[in-house]
C-alpha cells in the first residue's frame, strides 16, 4: 500500500479536500492507474467497515432490545451501557474486517497472469551450435556460441547484427537470435527472426511454436492461440504442449 496515495484518497472519500484539491486528484485519477488502484481499495476499505459496523450493532441492538428493553430508567440506562460496551468489539471487527480485504486486493494486484506463467512453464532455451569447423569464422562462431551460452544475450545480438548476412546463410543464428530477443523482453524482434525461419520447412515446426510463446509472453492470447493451434493439428513434437496451452488459455 502506497501510505501517500492512501491518505489522500482517504482524504477525498471523506471529503477533507478543498474544491481545487477534489479537482486536481480527480484530474491524476485519470492519468495515474496506482493512484486509481488505492482509491478502489479505499473505497472497498470504507464501504466494508461500514457495512461491518452496521450490521454489528444492528444484530446487538436486537437481542437488547428483546431481551432488556424496558421503559423504566433503570431499563434505559442498562440498554445505553449496554450499547456502549458492543460498539467497540464491532469496531474491531470491522477494523479486522477491512484488513483481510485490503490483503485479499494486495494479494490480486500481485499475482502474475496466468499467461505468464504457462510461459514460464513452457518455454525453455535450446541448445544450438553455431560453429563453422574449418572455416576463416571459425573464431567468431565460437564467440557467438560462448555469448548464447552463458546468456549474454544483448552481447550476442550485437554480435550477430555485426554480421547480419550470416543469418540468411544459418538458420540456427536465426532461431538463436530470436531465442535472445525473447530473453531480453523484446518479444516482437524475436516474432521478426522466428517469422523468417517460416520459408525453412526444417525449422517451420519450432518457429510456430516460438512465435506462439512470444504471444503469451505480451499477455496476447488471441494471437498466442493462432499459432497453437496450427501446432495442435500438426504431427509436432510441440502439439502435446500446445494442446495442454490451448486449454488453460
Amino acid at each position: 500500500m502506497n501510505q501517500e496515495y492512501f491518505e489522500r484518497c482517504e482524504n477525498y472519500l471523506l471529503d477533507k479536500m478543498s474544491t481545487e484539491e477534489r479537482s486536481n486528484f480527480e484530474k491524476e485519477l485519470t492519468q495515474n492507474e496506482a493512484l486509481r488502484s488505492e482509491l478502489e481499495i479505499a473505497k472497498a476499505i470504507h464501504s466494508s467497515a461500514e457495512l461491518s459496523v452496521k450490521a454489528r450493532l444492528k444484530q446487538e441492538l436486537d437481542v437488547i432490545h428483546q431481551t432488556h428493553f424496558d421503559s423504566t430508567k433503570d431499563n434505559v440506562e442498562e440498554f445505553e451501557q449496554a450499547s456502549r460496551r458492543n460498539v467497540i468489539p464491532a469496531i474491531v471487527i470491522g477494523l479486522l474486517a477491512v484488513l483481510l480485504i485490503w490483503a485479499a486486493a494486495k494479494m490480486l494486484m500481485n499475482e502474475e497472469p496466468v499467461t505468464q506463467t504457462i510461459y514460464a512453464q513452457n518455454f525453455a532455451v535450446p541448445k544450438l551450435d553455431f560453429t563453422y569447423r574449418g572455416g576463416s569464422t571459425d573464431r567468431f562462431f565460437q564467440l557467438l556460441e560462448s555469448s548464447y551460452e552463458e546468456g549474454k544475450y544483448n552481447d550476442f545480438i550485437k554480435q550477430v547484427d555485426d554480421r547480419d548476412s550470416l543469418l540468411t546463410s544459418n538458420p540456427r543464428l536465426m532461431l538463436a537470435k530470436g531465442i535472445a530477443h525473447l530473453e531480453i523482453g523484446e518479444a516482437s524482434e524475436a516474432r521478426t527472426n522466428f517469422k523468417k525461419l517460416m520459408e525453412n520447412a526444417f525449422y517451420r515446426d519450432q518457429a510456430n511454436w516460438y512465435i506462439g510463446l512470444s504471444y503469451l509472453k505480451e499477455d496476447d492470447v488471441t494471437n498466442a492461440q493462432k499459432f497453437f493451434k496450427i501446432i495442435s493439428r500438426s504431427e509436432s513434437r510441440f502439439r502435446d504442449q500446445s494442446i495442454e496451452i490451448l486449454k488453460k488459455i
